[in-house]
């Protein structure tokens, strides 16, 4: 994926779900892929006001989604066993 589409993507649902799921204050989060830090991007989310949280590098323990996909990983495994010793 590169920057324009990127951006395509915070265009047209960002804002819109934010707005959907009432949310009158957030501080997005996103990791420092280069497509995420280009100026265009920036300048979208300077436009619209939107907090960033600055992210530090090569740091995927912060990451809360790897967190979660952990959690699921971990309790589908867990689903798998208990069929089997069923």
């Amino acid at each position: 994926m590169i920057a324009t589409s990127y951006k395509q993507i915070l265009v047209q649902n960002l804002l819109p779900s934010a707005c959907e799921i009432r949310l009158d204050e957030f501080i997005f989060i996103q990791n420092n892929n280069q497509k995420h830090t280009v100026r265009l991007v920036e300048e979208y989310f300077d436009e619209n006001n939107i907090d960033v949280l600055e992210w530090p590098p090569q740091s995927p323990n912060l990451n809360p989604i790897e967190s979660i996909l952990t959690y699921i990983k971990c309790r589908l495994a867990n689903i798998g066993k208990l069929k089997k010793s069923n």
